[in-house]
């Protein structure tokens, strides 16, 4: 069972890569440091409302598009987990 904050930085980072964005670029843009959104986007860290208002707004989206996206990440994986 994976937990909220992995798919999360799942989410985060296939969102980075849709909008071609380096870990560096999006980092400045999020205002915070390369290695601790590598540590969110890879599950390792859980970010706070704050920190994920700074990425949601890089990412150009709301707190709330970014948790409905999480949310349809989530179903996609449970799904396919039930099919197995």
């Amino acid at each position: 069972m994976r937990y909220l904050h992995e798919y999360l930085g799942e989410t985060i980072k296939r969102e980075r890569l849709s909008q071609n964005l380096g870990v560096r670029e999006f980092s400045e843009m999020a205002s915070i440091s390369a290695s601790y959104l590598s540590e969110v986007e890879r599950g390792m860290k859980n970010p706070s409302g704050q920190l994920l208002d700074s990425m949601s707004r890089g990412l150009g989206m709301n707190i709330r598009e970014l948790l409905l996206r999480t949310l349809t990440t989530m179903e996609v994986h449970e799904k396919h987990r039930a099919f197995r």
